[in-house]
């Protein structure tokens, strides 16, 4: 759960230091008191994107410091990964927005991406902006919403699909391929085969222009080479270097039994001696087998011009001419065998096509046992909201793959398409969410989805802000209720002007702004109970001191 947030040069923030703890806690306060601000900062703790103008008039740079006690296996997979230390079981992430732009995330002191940061985030809070509810009302986000209900799950019937997708989308491009080439390889026909024919007369060697160089230069350099090497025999055979090498190692033989040392030297001389034995042999070799071959000499100088001609006229390296040789070799025999080709291009792609669409099968099965198992409990939970009569259902379109050639039915997300339909009055036919709801029916419907998917994504923390528009009265204390069970398992954070989900909370934190020294600066302060009477009675009132609505505050209070 998130334990403390510090926001610093914040909008009109200059500071605020704030503790959390477990249960619900509901922020308070005028309109334009900073509320949102609060919000918008634990935002960009679950990696939200920064900008500058985020800053606080004067200063240099935001900083926004948020401390977690850790989650579950599945947060400790994500920080292991990116190999990220939790001691003594603490999350602390820290974000600074900067005039220049640069905006470092820093995780426990670990620099992360803002990807990394959301990967992290998304295991431990959840935050619900009005952005949320426009997300509920566009069918473009069901499927996601559908998969989020058990990520884990969906997650990996999502990637054997797309692996299975990339596959097809492969063959069926190499099958179009080939038809295509068919048409165009006719007119260069004959080209490829006058090319194909030079280039197998010539012999192509990719290591033989190396190997002619290496032979001219030995060629044109005879007298040096043989110089040399009749210099470096005479010098082993004046010098007695082996017999000399050879009798001071028999030397060091002798004082083998006086000490390790000397027996490791007396080896060394004897490798030496070996070594040096085998050069001389190869030395005296080389001299046997050194010849001046003048025809030899013309042969490799002429063998390279016709090298140097050839790439000059094809504009390309010998290796580059093997490969065109491959590929003008390749040409023509698929020419030639065009049918064989065809056939074998057209069974890959059958094949790929047939496991794109079981894959797809799959995934539309796992989403359909999801759909049922979210319409079952969302139907509980619409009776908790004053929704009795509510009739939700997720419908399941979209044409199944039959002609391996047309992939326009794959989408990166599958083959579905599904819509949420919603009736929440009796005898009514289910309609489109998207075109239904009323404002304060979709706040309920909103809250009913958020309050089954915190407990399948096992969240630390929820992040309400003004989940509760357009309700009051009963609907407003069964939302209030609601929201207070959800805290039972998961914290709650609610921004909220609804006096019954204030109440319901488990403390208060009023947000206030002040002027100072012609500035406008925004506090926030957790509230005492007579505090918290206070603040609600003028919410149920409109006025200050009115003994009614502290009467009524104190029972909302006492009695939520």
């Amino acid at each position: 759960m998130l334990e403390t947030l510090s926001v610093r040069n914040f909008a009109i923030i200059d500071h605020i230091d704030l503790s959390f703890d477990a249960g619900m806690t509901v922020l308070t306060g005028e309109t334009g008191a900073g509320k949102s601000l609060i919000i918008d900062a634990i935002s960009l703790i679950a990696g939200e994107r920064a900008n500058s103008e985020m800053i606080r008039s004067g200063a240099d740079k935001a900083e926004i410091v948020a401390v977690f006690s850790a989650g579950g296996d599945r947060l400790a997979a994500i920080l292991d990964k990116y190999r990220i230390e939790s001691p003594g079981g603490k999350i602390n992430i820290r974000r600074e927005i900067t005039a220049k732009g640069n905006n470092p995330i820093r995780v426990n002191d670990t620099v992360v991406t803002l990807a990394q940061l959301k990967e992290i985030a998304a295991r431990m809070i959840d935050v619900h902006t009005q952005f949320d509810s426009q997300r509920l009302i566009d069918p473009a986000n069901y499927l996601d919403l559908i998969d989020g209900f058990k990520p884990d799950v969906t997650a990996r019937y999502r990637l054997a699909y797309l692996a299975a997708l990339a596959t097809y989308h492969a063959s069926l491009g190499a099958f179009r391929d080939l038809v295509k080439a068919k048409d165009e390889l006719a007119g260069r026909l004959d080209l490829y085969r006058h090319q194909l024919d030079e280039l197998d007369r010539f012999g192509l060697d990719p290591d033989e222009p190396k190997k002619l160089l290496e032979e001219r230069d030995l060629l044109a350099n005879f007298d040096k080479i043989d110089a040399s090497l009749r210099e470096a025999k005479r010098l082993f055979d004046e010098t007695a270097l082996l017999e000399n090498l050879y009798d001071a190692g028999s030397e060091l033989e002798r004082l083998a039994s006086f000490g390790e040392a000397f027996a490791r030297r007396k080896e060394r001389v004897r490798d030496a001696y070996y070594e040096l034995d085998d050069i001389k042999n190869e030395l005296d070799k080389a001299l046997r087998e050194l010849d001046f071959d003048a025809t030899r000499f013309t042969a490799v100088e002429t063998r390279l011009a016709a090298i140097e001609e050839l790439c000059r006229k094809y504009k390309k390296t010998i290796p580059e001419l093997v490969d065109l040789r491959s590929e003008r070799a390749a040409a023509i025999d698929r020419n030639d065998n065009f049918d064989e080709y065809l056939d074998k291009a057209r069974a890959a792609r059958d094949v790929a096509f047939v496991d794109a669409a079981s894959r797809a099968a799959e995934l539309t099965t796992v989403r359909r046992e999801i759909a049922k198992r979210i319409e079952t409990e969302l139907m509980v939970v619409f009776g908790e909201l004053c929704l009795p009569g509510t009739r939700f259902s997720i419908v399941f379109s979209g044409d199944a793959p039959t002609d391996p050639d047309h992939a326009d039915v794959f989408l990166e997300t599958g083959v579905d398409r599904v819509d949420f339909l919603i009736s929440t009055n009796l005898g009514e036919p289910p309609k489109p969410l998207s075109k239904t709801a009323s404002g304060g029916e979709m706040s309920r419907v909103m809250l009913a989805f958020k309050s089954i998917f915190v407990k399948s994504q096992d969240l630390s923390a929820i992040v309400f802000d003004e989940i509760d528009t357009g309700i009051s009265g009963i609907v407003a204390k069964q939302i209030a209720r609601k929201i207070k069970s959800v805290s039972a398992a998961c914290q709650v954070i609610a921004i909220s002007h609804v006096p019954q989900v204030v109440a319901a909370g488990d403390r208060q934190i009023h947000v206030t702004k002040r002027e100072t020294k012609g500035r406008t600066v925004a506090d926030a302060a957790t509230l005492s109970f007579e505090e918290r009477v206070t603040t609600i009675a003028e919410m149920l009132s409109g006025m200050k001191g009115s003994a009614a609505g502290i009467a009524s505050a104190q029972e909302l209070l006492l009695n939520m």
